[in-house]
């Protein structure tokens, strides 16, 4: 008798489930705090922490607006400068 080898139900495809998602550190702290929503833009000390972690944690994009902070993306080239040097680093050799 042949001896079956491998997963049988390799082409079965496991519907992606997510888990329910958790409060933010921002959340977490403002809770913490005992702070409504309506509160955060006047919480000096939340502010301050979304001053910190606004680049690396999620702080809610009205308050960042109302204080005045820009979240920096990381993304330091703009399309043009992308094309340009895109067009600079591949060079085509003709084959004959």
């Amino acid at each position: 008798m042949l001896r079956r080898r491998g997963n049988p139900n390799w082409m079965k495809h496991l519907p992606m489930t997510a888990g329910p998602a958790g409060a933010s550190a921002f959340e977490h702290l403002a809770a913490k705090l005992g702070l409504l929503p309506e509160q955060y833009a006047g919480s000096p000390v939340l502010k301050e922490w979304a001053r910190k972690n606004r680049n690396g944690l999620y702080v809610p994009p009205e308050l960042l607006q109302v204080w005045g902070f820009v979240v920096d993306t990381g993304y330091a080239f703009s399309p043009e400068d992308y094309r340009n040097n895109r067009s600079r680093q591949h060079t085509h050799i003709p084959i004959d």
